[in-house]
């Protein structure tokens, strides 16, 4: 088969600038210090704010500055300058206004700009520093503050099912964790997922506070005025997918590639709004009916000679690996072939949820980069307040 229908085998059973830093010092909590979300602006849907508030009764104006600070890891794949500054890989973003006034209600505000309006050329884990002094009516400094921001994409998946299959949220909410990679600088992959179906906002990495998907998100696919991650659309039986081919699932690559092709083009509804197609099946089958245990889940379309996202298909193998860890270990390793177009061939520098033969639940420092640093994506970015954390050891 050629290359770009390469199939990838797990063998073993994870727009929007936005984020909320609460500051110290100048005022009360009414309007939170830090990164203004855009759907609380009218009209605003793809700006985003940061927001200081001071109700001191002489406070006047601030000024703002921004630093590309050090990236965290220590990994030289990550941030191969050491403890430098500087090291950003995209374009710098910039402030809208270095110098803005206060108004009635105790806040004041600078546009942040990100650096590509399309957002496919902007590196997840990017970060910045945002200076904040606020003088006074007689120019006096009273107050400064500090408001760590990083760069994270947001991943979202459409979801179809054979009937009676399916991945329970908590899979979702567990691949998230192993996604981002649980916060650690050096296996910190800046992509986020996570489930709103059981209220949960929050991972161990670094939490959603609030976001938004563009213009019409809520409108379309909100929950309970929540963005959602995750869209189940069809839950197809298996006489209708046996009628068009796609029942069962041959382990065969040749036949394979024909059926995920035909699942895709049959049944994807969403494009860039919930980039990631997933398929959950029960297994794949030989020509006896047998299912094979070994194979937890395949991605078509994503290593080697890629095709555009939204032309790749996952397919997850539910009676395969019964343990929501599991399912969502095999998720994640998926995610690696679709998301960083990892293959199944890659040098590790440690522990690796793309190793076949050692259980890791988050990506080794090598992989991570490879998530990070890929620009070919149209997965949407989001900002995150972080707080400043000290280097840990490499992963």
């Amino acid at each position: 088969m050629g290359k770009n229908e390469k199939m990838r085998t797990l063998l073993r059973g994870l727009g929007m600038v936005v984020a909320l830093v609460v500051g110290f010092g100048c005022g009360t909590d009414t309007v939170p210090n830090g990164i203004r979300h855009p759907s609380d602006i009218e009209g605003a849907s793809d700006r985003v704010y940061v927001v200081v508030n001071c109700d001191s009764s002489t406070r006047n104006y601030v000024l703002w500055s921004m630093t590309d600070v050090d990236d965290p890891a220590t990994a030289s794949e990550l941030d191969p300058n050491g403890d430098e500054d500087g090291d950003n890989r995209g374009d710098e973003a910039t402030l809208g206004a270095t110098k803005t006034f206060f108004g009635e209600n105790n806040f004041c505000e600078t546009r942040f700009l990100v650096n590509s309006l399309s957002y496919e050329d902007t590196y997840g884990g990017d970060n910045y520093v945002v200076i904040a002094e606020i003088f006074d009516t007689s120019d006096q400094l009273i107050d400064s503050l500090v408001l760590p921001v990083s760069y994270w994409k947001r991943v979202r998946f459409e979801v179809d099912m054979l009937e009676g299959k399916h991945l329970p949220s908590e899979v979702y909410d567990t691949a998230g964790k192993f996604l981002a990679g649980y916060g650690s600088p050096n296996s910190n992959t800046y992509f986020e997922l996570a489930s709103t179906w059981t209220g949960s906002k929050h991972n161990d990495a670094q939490s959603l506070i609030y976001i938004s998907g563009g213009p019409g998100d809520y409108e379309k696919d909100g929950w309970d005025s929540e963005p959602t991650y995750i869209k189940e659309d069809d839950i197809v039986p298996q006489d209708t997918l046996a009628e068009m081919g796609c029942y069962p699932l041959f382990i065969y690559n040749d036949t394979l590639v024909k059926q995920m092709n035909a699942l895709r083009n049959k049944y994807k509804d969403e494009g860039e709004r919930f980039p990631i197609y997933l398929w959950v099946f029960d297994g794949l089958y030989d020509s006896l009916g047998n299912m094979d245990t070994t194979i937890a889940g395949r991605t078509y379309g994503a290593t080697l000679d890629p095709k555009p996202p939204d032309k790749r298909i996952t397919c997850i193998f539910v009676d395969v690996v019964t343990r929501p860890d599991t399912r969502a270990i095999a998720l994640v390793h998926e995610m690696g072939h679709y998301i960083g177009e990892l293959d199944d061939w890659e040098s590790h520098s440690g522990p690796c949820v793309m190793n076949y033969w050692i259980i890791a639940y988050t990506f080794c420092s090598s992989c991570t980069a490879q998530m990070r640093f890929r620009t070919n994506q149209v997965y949407t970015v989001l900002s995150h307040a972080q707080k400043p954390k000290g280097k840990e050891g490499t992963r």
